[in-house]
């Protein structure tokens, strides 16, 4: 059975060693009888090799972001001053598209509204109704409007850019390809738009569903005016959210745990 080592050199991975021992002791505090299992050998041989990517890393220099312009070459974020062309760049646009060339018939017609935030509302789309394959999770974000939206002042470009940026950059740590720091436990950024536009009526009757079922906390969204700006995130389905999930027993519960940490130990390389 596979032992965790952490090792002095490691700070991020001795601190996920240390929280991983207090929440042991923590447990076995309030559990009688129950012997918590080793770390499995998958999640040890994961971060045995965290010891071996802190040298590698340490000589970079810092985060070098590129996107896809609009005529599909690569194109250094840092060259573009103007947030506005820094948003459309990543989105690889030259002009907001209209609402109705993001959520289009199609992908309306297997869609309806999962979750909410303060900041905008998360649809997914489900082309197989028997399977969640091909599953997709859009979240809208109203941007540079100048009224407050559910209590809070609208982003602006510069503010919603570090969202953008912070996604894109976890969703490339699943690539294996490119780097020995790497983890697939964090969300797949599939796409990102900037549209504009009145929510379309198919979309407030999904989220009138989504309210008469579970209650929604935010505004309607037919405040919005034509001349709205939004940002749309696109991601993979993940499955079920961790804060609903139940765990059947302890074992599952630390092999989550370690997932966690190691993860947030890759990010923070």
């Amino acid at each position: 059975m596979a032992v965790l080592q952490a090792s002095s050199a490691d700070p991020d991975l001795a601190r996920a060693w240390e929280h991983l021992k207090q929440f042991q002791a923590n447990y076995k505090r309030k559990t009688i009888g129950l012997r918590v299992s080793v770390i499995p050998p998958d999640i040890s041989k994961k971060i045995q090799e965290m010891r071996y990517i802190r040298e590698e890393l340490h000589n970079q220099s810092g985060l070098q972001v590129t996107f896809l312009n609009s005529h599909g070459t690569d194109q250094d974020l840092s060259l573009v001053v103007d947030p506005r062309e820094r948003v459309l760049h990543m989105c690889s646009q030259v002009e907001p598209l209209l609402l109705t060339e993001c959520f289009t018939e199609s992908r309306l017609a297997c869609c309806k509204k999962i979750g909410e935030g303060v900041y905008g509302e998360v649809f997914m789309t489900r082309p197989n109704p028997t399977s969640l394959e091909d599953a997709t999770v859009l979240k809208i974000m109203p941007i540079e409007g100048d009224f407050d939206v559910n209590g809070e002042p609208q982003k602006k470009f510069d503010e919603i850019m570090s969202e953008m940026i912070t996604s894109r950059e976890l969703s490339n740590l699943r690539n294996s390809d490119q780097s020995k720091n790497w983890t697939e436990n964090f969300v797949h950024m599939l796409n990102c738009w900037c549209i504009q536009g009145r929510y379309h009526q198919d979309l407030l009757q999904l989220w009138d569903q989504y309210h008469e079922e579970k209650g929604s906390e935010n505004y309607r969204p037919d405040v919005f005016p034509d001349e709205q700006l939004y940002i749309v995130l696109e991601f993979g389905h993940c499955g079920s959210d961790l804060e609903s999930y139940i765990f059947n027993n302890a074992r599952d519960a630390k092999a989550v745990f370690l997932q966690i940490a190691y993860s947030l130990a890759v990010a923070e390389q």
